[in-house]
């Protein structure tokens, strides 16, 4: 028979079981998930100490029942109290996993915010209620983005949200948005579908930030990047792989007849007012998408006011993504510079014909002055004797005729002059050849000394008799260098420089010749100073120039000769000039040839 004591004894014994097995459960979570975060082990630790009295009270009064219970809710409860202790300690994120997903919300940059598939807002983090002036998020929850955003800007985000709703997709795209305060914003916002546990789509989870600033900054970079390439010098465009045209600087449009760089964008070179040489510049630009290798050329183009012009083009192939999208072409106007050539060519063309020229009428002047001046210099040979014989034969009486001896000492002297004459023309005959073509005539080189080539200069130059006293040579014996080279050349530099300035000194009306060496840590140099008119400021620069000339004495060659000998022997000649006192040439040789001392 049951009576009222079973019933509490099989009560208490099931209280005791379960009592063990609620503590099975923690155990358990705590074992799969490696993780005691959220367990207090206080509590548990004194549920321990409460049943291990009660197991002590059930040892004394000998209550098997009871001591049986609380044994198992020991090992339960014990169970739990080691795993905590275990995983507390060897758990190295514990202080992050104390944050709770709220608090974890609130500290995330930008907007978070979730939507149900009718768009009312659901929930978000403290950033984003804020920024729509509401003081708390339950303002938030439960509004549309119509009631958040201008109509404009809400039915754009609608349509986005339709989007990830119906394909499931993720989306990432740019919104402008109003904020309170009536400024526009813009967001880069990634949106995806927010699903259940059983992965139904039940809405929509955005993530935005804030990129007003960055644009802003995007904005300015590519706008200093486009003005960069707009005021760009020389020709700047870019086309695609089919030749349109996808942009170019002020420039490029202006040749084109253009006002601006936009209106020239999706045209090709067939609508361009260089069509006809279209063909060639996409041949061109083909080959060079083709292979992948850039090329410089010169492309002739008529620009839009019928200019003929010639571009030096570089092009190099425009790549996208390691793919060729079309070409990139920089092209500079040359055509100047090909005038400037073309007109240098055929004044080298008419240099050569005057070095033939020259060369042929030096032939023919040298031919008859030296027939001339063998003539001379037979008559002068034999005239002194011829007059001593006549004036003999006139002191014995049998001279035939009356001549007066005066004029026979006249026809001497002026004997003397015709062949002085001829040895000046012979002078400047190859003066003019020398500096026409320097390879002329030339002898081979040879060592001289700087006192021997002078004075070979000095004694070769046809001076008058008062030309030659304003040469004022300080020959200096005990110290001269040396010269390795063609002596030939460096008399007539020495005979430029002395028609130069006698021409000048006798334009001046005054003045005179000083020709000095010296040698120093700057190298040895010869020192050529007149005083006649000197050289102005503007026109000193150019003296060295070839054709430059200043008067119609010369033709603007013999300088540009100087200056082109003195380098082939190894040194330099300067100039420099006070307009109106002096001009003083500075010759300079290299000093490697030994220095004689005497």
């Amino acid at each position: 028979m049951i009576t009222t004591k079973n019933i509490i004894e099989f009560f208490f014994s099931s209280a005791l079981f379960i009592n063990a097995i609620l503590f099975i459960p923690q155990a358990v979570k705590i074992f799969r998930d490696k993780n005691a975060s959220g367990v207090s082990i206080s509590t548990f630790l004194g549920f321990f100490l409460i049943q291990f009295a009660i197991v002590l009270h059930a040892i004394i009064a000998r209550d098997y029942l009871l001591l049986l219970g609380y044994l198992l809710s020991m090992c339960t409860c014990g169970a739990v109290v080691i795993l905590t202790i275990f995983y507390g300690k060897t758990n190295h994120f514990s202080v992050v996993e104390k944050i709770n997903f709220e608090e974890l919300l609130e500290q995330i940059p930008g907007h978070v915010y979730w939507k149900n598939k009718e768009g009312v807002m659901l929930g978000c983090n403290t950033n984003n209620w804020k920024d729509f002036g509401l003081r708390s998020i339950d303002e938030y929850i439960g509004k549309t983005d119509y009631e958040l955003f201008p109509d404009e800007q809400a039915k754009k985000i609608t349509q986005v949200d339709q989007v990830v709703i119906q394909t499931g997709q993720s989306k990432v795209i740019e919104e402008e948005t109003t904020t309170a305060d009536g400024k526009v914003a813009l967001y880069l916002s990634n949106k995806v579908a927010l699903r259940d546990k059983y992965n139904k789509i039940i809405g929509i989870l955005g993530v935005s930030l804030d990129i007003t600033d960055a644009r802003k900054i995007e904005i300015e970079r590519l706008e200093l990047l486009e003005n960069i390439i707009a005021l760009t010098p020389g020709h700047v465009y870019w086309k695609d792989i089919d030749g349109v045209m996808r942009g170019c600087n002020d420039l490029q449009a202006r040749s084109a007849g253009f006002s601006s760089r936009q209106e020239m964008i999706g045209k090709t070179d067939y609508d361009m007012p260089w069509k006809e040489q279209a063909d060639m510049l996409r041949k061109v630009d083909i080959e060079i998408m083709r292979t992948g290798i850039p090329q410089t050329v010169e492309e002739p183009s008529t620009l839009a006011d019928g200019t003929e012009a010639i571009f030096l083009s570089n092009k190099v192939p425009l790549y996208l993504g390691g793919k060729i999208l079309g070409i990139l072409g920089i092209s500079m106007d040359i055509t100047e510079r090909k005038r400037i050539e073309k007109e240098l060519q055929e004044t080298q063309n008419k240099l050569d014909g005057m070095t033939l020229v020259s060369s042929i009428i030096a032939h023919e002047l040298r031919t008859p002055l030296a027939a001339f001046g063998v003539a001379t210099e037979n008559v002068k040979k034999i005239f002194p004797e011829l007059k001593q014989t006549y004036v003999l034969a006139k002191q014995k009486g049998v001279a035939q005729g009356d001549v007066d001896t005066r004029y026979l000492d006249y026809v001497d002297e002026m004997l003397g002059s015709m062949d002085k004459e001829v040895r000046a023309a012979f002078t400047f005959i190859d003066i003019s050849l020398m500096n026409t073509n320097p390879a002329l005539d030339q002898g081979k080189p040879e060592i001289f000394s700087i006192n021997e080539g002078v004075d070979e200069a000095l004694a070769r130059y046809p001076f008058n008799d008062e030309q030659r006293k304003l040469v004022q040579w300080q020959s200096n014996d005990k110290m001269k260098f040396m010269i390795n080279g063609d002596k030939t050349l460096f008399i007539h530099v020495l005979f430029n420089l002395i028609k130069n300035a006698l021409y000048y000194i006798a334009k001046a009306g005054n003045g005179n010749i000083q020709i000095w060496v010296e040698q120093g840590a700057g190298g040895n140099k010869l020192y050529f100073k007149d005083t006649g008119t000197g050289i102005s400021r503007d026109i000193l620069p150019k003296i060295f120039d070839r054709f430059f000339t200043r008067t119609y004495h010369g033709a603007g060659v013999g300088l540009t000769f100087c200056k082109t000998v003195m380098e082939s022997l190894g040194g330099g000649i300067t100039c420099e000039s006070v307009e109106g006192e002096f001009t003083l040439f500075s010759l300079t040789f290299p000093g490697s040839i030994p220095t004689l001392r005497i």
